[in-house]
């Protein structure tokens, strides 16, 4: 595992940006598992942070680690499924599932370092089934899976701006083609800052992008299924006798 993250650390810093936030190896145990995941490294106290437009999908958030530990206690969730995950950044979600029994992983990023940084991490820990990555953005259909094969498809800390809400909802609507293909979604909510009417600063007490991806997914059957402290995680299915 160490020499080819090495490998692989050494790729990332050629295709890195001048100036991007550096990468560090982090071990992050979920279950009985330890995961050797490539992430982006925390400045140095005092230091420069990361620049604004640097992918956010390369930090480990609360999201991922949430829904690993889920699929982690409940593997007859992912046990014989093909499992797509969404806007991956890292990949734990996902490789936990490939630990869980899953048929196969497609691990799936629109971001190209983010594709660079789930190389490194399906290279180094490796999984009891197939694990594959490809570049796919919200609004695009994941591959179709094998005939006969469920679709489980993972989404942590995927909504993040209200922007984001319709691709997300067109993307589940195409992978989620019967009512035994299913989503989970790892959810930690952001509420918007305002000012009163005294001026001082006010934190919304409503989500708003979830309340907007929720309305987006009238069509489909959306229930609150957990938490781990400010995590919420939500299972996204078809209903019965749709298609």
């Amino acid at each position: 595992q160490a020499a080819a993250l090495a490998r692989l650390e050494a790729r990332l810093a050629v295709i890195a940006p001048s100036g991007a936030a550096a990468l560090e190896r982090q071990t992050v145990r979920v279950g009985e598992n330890a995961f050797e995941l490539l992430c982006r490294a925390a400045p140095p106290p005092g230091g420069p942070k990361a620049p604004c437009g640097d992918a956010t999908g390369l930090e480990l958030w609360a999201g991922a680690k949430c829904l690993a530990n889920f699929l982690a206690v409940r593997p007859g969730v992912v046990k014989g499924r093909r499992v797509v995950e969404l806007g991956a950044g890292l990949g734990l979600p996902g490789l936990a599932a490939g630990k869980c029994g899953a048929a196969s992983v497609l691990l799936t990023d629109a971001d190209p370092r983010a594709l660079a940084v789930l190389r490194a991490n399906a290279a180094a820990n490796k999984t009891t089934c197939p694990v594959s990555v490809e570049a796919l953005a919200y609004g695009a259909p994941p591959p179709p899976p094998p005939a006969g094969i469920a679709t489980l498809v993972l989404a942590a800390d995927a909504l993040y701006a209200s922007v984001h809400c319709a691709p997300l909802h067109a993307t589940l609507s195409k992978a989620l083609r019967s009512p035994q293909d299913c989503c989970y979604l790892a959810h930690e909510p952001r509420y918007s800052w305002s000012r009163g009417a005294d001026g001082e600063p006010v934190q919304d007490s409503t989500d708003e992008v979830l309340d907007k991806f929720k309305t987006l997914c009238a069509d489909l059957d959306f229930s609150e299924v957990g938490a781990d402290g400010d995590v919420k995680l939500f299972r996204v299915a078809r209903r019965r006798g749709e298609s």
